[in-house]
């Protein structure tokens, strides 16, 4: 059964295999092939990259199915990057926004974060691939303090065979959320304010946050960066707790919150309040009251 997998992911018989079945009408679910080799994507703006992967990514697995424009705030996020300077891609994964960024805007400076070493690796390799000249790869982890610690790889059973089989991006600091099921790698790890005075950065526009369940953390150990530059901030929320943490941390400086609604692909204003709650996983926008017009088109 490994070699029938190992045959069916390698590159070549993968691209050829999952052409075919895109080109049947209704395929079910069940029988769609994950990418592996090299995924070429279209944007919506007539941009194209190229997307080095392996069939353990859920990101380019949904966008070879779907379509880009049905990944989450992709078509926001094609029409943001040109009007902006730095982008932080927090939480990078293999590289997908940070690939877009420098297709949308070759002069964008772009930094992009991922501590474990698979994505970390594939992140490298679709920068290269695609001459994304201003991006540079951190492998470290953004958090409330400096140091080195532990973080939790998951490891997929299904394909051993892969040097990095778990491009699905559920890694996390230990000390967020202990599992002793996953591998464990010690990272380094600092807080955006140490980071933005180690680079010299003088200015950040929009920072994405996917970094499961260390948002609020990666938002306290930036709060001066924050408070200096104001960029529209970008995150999952995972729980009414994690929200309510973050509205104290920002929305206190002026900002407006904004949900993502997946059904219309479009930011509805939230007047967050003590009582306010999610109910699953979502997505939000924290934008500042004067960088609203950024997004006016995208408003709902």
């Amino acid at each position: 059964m490994q070699i029938l997998s190992q045959l069916i992911y390698s590159p070549k018989i993968n691209t050829i295999l999952r052409g075919i079945l895109k080109s049947i009408p209704k395929l079910p679910k069940k029988l769609r092939l994950n990418p592996s080799g090299v995924l070429p994507v279209s944007l919506k703006n007539g941009s194209k990259m190229e997307l080095l992967t392996n069939q353990t990514c859920y990101v380019t697995t949904f966008v070879y199915w779907e379509g880009s424009s049905a990944y989450e705030f992709t078509d926001i996020f094609q029409d943001l990057f040109p009007k902006i300077k730095c982008f932080l891609d927090v939480g990078s994964n293999i590289g997908y926004y940070t690939l877009m960024a420098g297709k949308c805007n070759p002069s964008l400076e772009i930094h992009a974060f991922d501590p474990s070493p698979g994505p970390f690796s594939y992140l490298q390799e679709n920068i290269s691939l695609n001459h994304i000249s201003k991006a540079k790869a951190h492998q470290l982890a953004l958090s409330d303090e400096d140091g080195r610690f532990s973080f939790h790889i998951a490891w997929n059973r299904e394909y051993p065979w892969l040097k990095y089989n778990s491009l699905g991006g559920s890694g996390h600091l230990s000390h967020v959320r202990e599992n002793p099921t996953l591998h464990t790698v010690e990272v380094e790890a600092l807080r955006l304010d140490s980071f933005v005075r180690r680079e010299g950065l003088k200015s950040i526009d929009l920072i994405k946050l996917d970094v499961e369940e260390a948002e609020h953390l990666v938002l306290a150990g930036g709060a001066e960066s924050i408070r200096k530059f104001r960029p529209i901030i970008v995150c999952e929320v995972f729980s009414t707790e994690m929200l309510h943490k973050i509205r104290e941390q920002i929305l206190s400086q002026e900002y407006l919150a904004f949900r993502f609604d997946e059904s219309d692909r479009k930011l509805h204003k939230e007047n967050l309040t003590e009582n306010s709650s999610v109910k699953q996983i979502e997505n939000f926008f924290f934008v500042p009251e004067e960088k609203t017009g950024l997004l006016s088109n995208h408003f709902s």
